[in-house]
């Protein structure tokens, strides 16, 4: 077992023992278990699974979670994002209407001064938080 504190810029967002930590990372899924040798990895936007089969009950929590670093040594993993929501934390209205929004900013890109780039992140941040939303 290990720990995992998960921070973002608003401070410590949880702290868990866990077996398994899965997590998105800009060179694909990465997989986290006991005693893993020393990591450092940009996480990209994508799904971020905890998960203690060691305890009763046991638990796996799915989060939907924005860029940021993970550091993993002597069974400690530091996961720094800049945001972070548990699936059950989601609005899924909230989130299509997120989507729906960036898609239409996509659309008129060439009609209008449109930054382009943070319209893609904006599409992609909508589009992770309803499918770990509908992972349930």
């Amino acid at each position: 077992m290990f720990k995992v504190k998960i921070i973002t810029p608003m401070g410590e967002y949880t702290e868990l023992d866990a077996t398994i930590l899965n997590v998105t990372t800009t060179n694909g899924m990465r997989g986290i278990l006991t005693d893993h040798m020393p990591l450092v990895a940009m996480i990209d936007i994508g799904i971020l699974t905890i998960a203690n089969e060691d305890v009763k009950p046991s638990y796996r929590y799915n989060y939907a979670t924005g860029t940021g670093m993970l550091y993993f040594h002597d069974n400690l993993a530091q996961v720094l994002v800049e945001t972070i929501e548990r699936s059950d934390e989601i609005d899924l209205t909230r989130a299509e209407a997120a989507l729906k929004r960036s898609e239409s900013r996509m659309a008129s890109i060439d009609k209008h001064n449109i930054d382009v780039e943070r319209a893609k992140r904006a599409f992609r941040r909508a589009r992770n938080r309803i499918r770990v939303k509908n992972e349930l």
